[in-house]
């Protein structure tokens, strides 16, 4: 029934708009028929330059026969005595219309002449409408009025147009009323609008209703601008009412240079050129606004081309007429018939182009299409009645005043209109939003719960794969696991922060009496662990004696961190402040900051779950964090808002109960930590490794007690050191395989000194677990970059404690036996075609000498104790052990090639590293086989063992046939199936600090080059 009647309204609104719009236009052509020139022949009451009144009761128009004599402008005094006669021209009327189709005679000036007879004397008044382009008028041969500098001599003339008042008094019941003119710029000059004649008095009450009438549009269209003006920067988002807004200031600037010429009474001194450069200025950029206007109302019912198109000529077309008028000398070349072809055609076809656009968007029923269609005919009407005005000078009474007053009123409708449709749009969007509000509740909950148990699988089974409980992981297998762990808290992180963004689940807090100082304590370690850009400083300025808050003190510090991130990705330079202050019975937390501000239209919206300000998605986020802390503040019963400026900054402040008495000291930290390290003094089931050793580093020497006391219970040994130098000391002396370190370090960083030792540790290597004060800071410790391995929160639970210490042992024993595995494949490898000739030579050399056969066989038996010895659990031998076997090796090989084999010794002795076994004895294998052998002379082959600074350099190196680009590339990569060469670089690979070098040239020999360091 509702929409039957709805659209039983919307029919009957639609015939009242057309109804109305007929009218308008009906009236508007009646009235500009019924006052146009036309009708003014037949209402002469001039004839021969003489008019006789009976009466001066009523306002007479002087239209008739006027003599006038062209191109002259004769003195009063002079006329009579001048022989020339003159002809009779029509008033009102341009001079060029009674010339342009006879000899083609210019004129440029002339002097009208009548004689009225009134019917009795007295002060009678003249009201001159529109005498092109300057005029000087003389009742009974004295100056009565005119306006500008009529004058033949081009220097002396000035054009001025506009209505003025003269008065004279009777002389004899008779006035002789002569008038100059003079038009210089263009051939249509002369008297072209009626003069209006009466009693002085009845002539200057005519003349101010005129200018009320006129001002009263005037400032009805000013006032309509800047009421949708205002209208449209409150919510900055309806362009058209932009435009609407500058189509009605146009039009008032326009009709101020009209008629009665308003813009005098501002600007008196204006000259005629900017005059005219206002008028053709103006009234094509208010046929511009009004065509952008239609097409921002109605964009699918218009064309962009033709619109950009018609856009650019009126743009073209403004600077064409702004900027000529002011060239005097230019403007007077212009024919006056392309002037008024070119004005009329082009707005003439903008005005058709814009009706097309409202009739269609009229018949494809546009909500409320009645209310403009009847208001864009008002000003079409409007609009077409001045530009005829404008040309034609026909006056056209109070068509405008009517015009006007049809457009207010359609407009009023129309805006009311849509504020309703607004109303019941928002009212609709309102009820909508609650359901898909609990909806995505719903599904925030759903989605989080739904993802928490594969993703507990995930982890759980990570777990396991890294603590080698399925077997032992290489470094490659290890640095995926890792990632695959890293990759599975940020997720676990996000999920619990989208269960969080629900609003409707039940989040349980624990209130109490939290001391700023936890909030201080977070900022300083945030300084160290958020990547602030080098112009952005973090200032703390929460002073030292302030009333706790009544909190949750982790939840606290979540929202804290999220104002803060949120702070620093839209801040490139300046500061991000932390204050805080006491209002009566609460406290108030301000985080503010110098980034780029918003607009106040974002400051409740920010706080949405999701919502990102447009201009400012390219940073990183989801838009989640200040939603979640909105939430929690709530929860524990404050306030959150934000006060910015656009380019200036935004404060976020939060608003908390505060303690009652409680003002935090170092004493009540304190004993609060003491309490916390209580609760971890547990004594746990202990592990069975009491071999490893933890190096724990902090500054605060009550928790290093509890922590030392709680570790050696659980059968680990743990070192303490209070810095970060005195760290990197104690892991080198105690052979630490765990360092814990606590962010606050004092003077240093634990930031800083977690990259420090990753420069000399792999993950694997040396586990690092990181203590802080909240857990946010986690995402960002399990970057690489930093190289923690896992993060614990303060105050610590025994628990997790163990678990993560536990877990990183288990990880690092795992890749240590990866590493030993690997070690040991490599260690025991033979060359069978070595073994084959080698037996070969020894049985020769018993038929021929014996003893160099005895000798032989013991260099062949230090061979085969040293690849076939698997009692080495470690793989590693000294620098010793291997040269006994690269010697063994040498040996043999010189009793095969005897003098085509020469060995250069370069070894220091002094030297004592460790190494894998069989990593020299290959190489010079590799380089006597495939190196000088080649060779029919034979060749050399260089053994180079020395220090060089902290690391031993090993240098094999033959001048044997050296081997191609391309096949040390498939050497390095793997593709050639030289054991010689692939064994040693595998195992040196797994060295830490260790390299491995390769040169070799075509013809010229192979040099490898290894460098170990002297401690690991």
């Amino acid at each position: 029934m509702e929409k039957c009647e709805s659209r039983g309204r919307t029919v009957m609104q639609r015939k009242i708009s057309i109804i109305v719009s007929i009218l308008v236009c009906a009236f508007t052509l009646i009235s500009i028929i019924r006052e146009s020139g036309l009708n003014w022949g037949n209402h002469s009451t001039v004839s021969k330059g003489q008019m006789h009144l009976t009466s001066s009761e009523n306002l007479m128009e002087l239209n008739g026969e006027w003599e006038f004599y062209p191109n002259k402008l004769i003195d009063p005094a002079d006329l009579e005595k001048s022989n020339r006669k003159p002809i009779f021209l029509k008033v009102p009327m341009k001079w060029d219309s009674l010339y342009s189709y006879k000899d083609h005679l210019k004129i440029e000036a002339g002097t009208y002449r009548l004689t009225i007879t009134v019917p009795e004397g007295g002060m009678y008044g003249f009201r001159a409408e529109s005498i092109r382009q300057s005029s000087r008028v003389y009742i009974n041969g004295e100056k009565a009025g005119g306006i500008g500098n009529p004058s033949i001599n081009k220097k002396e003339y000035e054009f001025r147009e506009g209505p003025f008042l003269f008065f004279g008094k009777s002389k004899d019941k008779q006035m002789e009323v002569i008038i100059h003119a003079a038009n210089r710029a263009s051939p249509n000059g002369g008297i072209v609008k009626p003069i209006l004649f009466g009693e002085a008095d009845q002539i200057v009450l005519q003349a101010a209703q005129e200018k009320q009438t006129e001002g009263f549009i005037t400032a009805g269209y000013l006032i309509l601008s800047l009421l949708i003006l205002f209208q449209y920067f409150q919510q900055r988002h309806a362009k058209n009412e932009l435009y609407f807004a500058a189509f009605c200031f146009s039009q008032c600037i326009y009709i101020s240079t009209q008629k009665e010429k308003l813009i005098y009474l501002f600007y008196p001194d204006i000259s005629s050129k900017v005059l005219l450069s206002l008028q053709l200025g103006f009234i094509h950029l208010s046929v511009l606004f009004f065509l952008w206007f239609a097409h921002s109302t109605f964009k699918k019912q218009s064309s962009i081309k033709i619109t950009k198109w018609m856009s650019i000529l009126l743009i073209i077309k403004i600077a064409y007429v702004s900027i000529t008028p002011l060239l005097f000398w230019f403007y007077s070349l212009i024919p006056m018939i392309f002037m008024q072809v070119s004005l009329i055609g082009l707005l003439g076809s903008v005005y058709i182009y814009i009706l097309f656009i409202l009739f269609r968007a009229y018949r494809e029923k546009v909500s409320g299409c009645e209310y403009i269609l009847t208001a864009a005919i008002s000003f079409t009407c409007y609009g077409a009645a001045l530009g005829i005005e404008l040309l034609l000078q026909i006056d056209i009474g109070r068509i405008p005043l009517f015009l006007f007053l049809i457009m207010t009123i359609s407009l009023s409708l129309y805006i009311g209109y849509l504020r309703q449709l607004s109303f019941i749009m928002i009212d609709n969007l309102s009820k909508d939003l609650l359901v898909q509000d609990q909806l995505k509740n719903e599904f925030l909950i759903k989605t989080s719960d739904k993802l928490k148990e594969p993703l507990r699988t995930f982890m759980w089974h990570s777990q396991k794969l890294m603590e080698g409980k399925e077997g032992p992981l290489n470094k490659k297998q290890l640095k995926y696991i890792l990632e695959m762990q890293s990759s599975g808290k940020k997720i676990d992180r996000l999920v619990n922060n989208l269960r969080h963004a629900s609003s409707s689940i039940n989040h349980s807090l624990r209130l109490r009496p939290v001391p700023l100082d936890v909030i201080s304590e977070m900022v300083l370690e945030l300084r160290d662990v958020l990547k602030l850009p080098n112009e952005v400083k973090l200032v703390d300025d929460i002073p030292k004696k302030m009333p706790s808050v009544i909190a949750d003190s982790n939840i606290l510090k979540e929202v804290i961190f999220n104002v803060l991130d949120n702070a620093i990705r839209h801040t490139a330079s300046g500061e991000i402040r932390i204050r805080a202050f006491r209002v009566r019975e609460c406290v108030h937390i301000e985080i503010s900051d110098t980034g780029q501000g918003m607009d106040s239209l974002y400051l409740e919206k920010i706080f949405e779950t999701f919502y990102q300000i447009p201009d400012h998605s390219k940073h990183d986020g989801i838009g989640i964090g200040l939603s979640i802390s909105k939430q929690f503040v709530h929860l524990m019963k404050g306030e959150i808002w934000a006060d910015s400026l656009k380019g200036r900054g935004t404060t976020i402040t939060i608003k908390l109960p505060a303690g009652k008495n409680l003002i935090y000291e170092d004493k009540e930290s304190l004993d609060e930590v003491s309490a916390d390290l209580e609760y971890l003094s547990g004594s746990p089931e202990k592990n069975g490794n009491n071999s490893k050793e933890i190096v724990f580093a902090c500054a605060d020497t009550e928790y290093n007690h509890h922590l030392k006391d709680y570790l050696i219970s659980s059968g680990y040994s743990i070192t303490i050191t209070h810095n970060g130098e005195s760290a990197l000391e104690k892991i080198e002396d105690v052979m630490a395989g765990m360092l814990i370190i606590d962010l606050n370090l004092g003077n240093q960083s634990g930031i800083a000194l977690c990259q420090m030792i990753r420069k000399r540790y792999l993950l694997s290597e040396l586990p690092i677990l990181m203590i802080g004060s909240t857990n946010q800071i986690a995402p960002i410790l399990d970057s690489m970059e930093i190289g923690a391995n896992e993060y614990i929160q303060k105050p610590v639970d025994k628990m997790e404690l163990f678990s993560k210490i536990k877990s990183l042992f288990a990880m690092k024993d795992s890749v240590s036996q990866s590493i030993h595995n690997e070690l040991s494949y490599y260690q025991a490898q033979i060359t069978p075609h070595f073994l084959y000739n080698t037996m070969n030579t020894i049985i020769g050399l018993s038929y021929q000498n014996a003893d160099r056969a005895r000798d032989a066989l013991e260099h062949l038996a230090v061979y085969f104790r040293s690849k076939l010895d698997y009692t080495k659990h470690h793989s590693m031998v000294s620098i010793e052990e291997e040269m006994e076997l690269v010697e063994s090796y040498l040996a043999i090989e010189k009793i095969r090639f005897g003098d085509l084999l020469f060995i250069d010794w370069d070894i220091d002795e002094s030297i004592d590293i460790m190494l894998p076994s069989m990593t020299i004895q290959p190489l010079v294998e590799n380089a006597v086989q495939h190196g000088v052998s080649k060779k029919k002379d034979g060749g050399r082959i260089k053994l180079s063992i020395r220090q060089k600074g902290n690391k031993t350099e090993i240098v094999v190196e033959d001048n044997g046939i050296g081997m191609s680009k391309e096949k040390q590339n498939q050497l390095y990569r793997g593709y050639n199936h030289r054991i010689g060469f692939i064994n040693p670089y595998t195992k040196v690979k797994l060295i830490k600090h260790a390299t491995f070098e390769l040169i070799s040239e075509e013809g010229k020999g192979t040099k490898v080059i290894i460098t170990m360091p002297n401690e690991r």
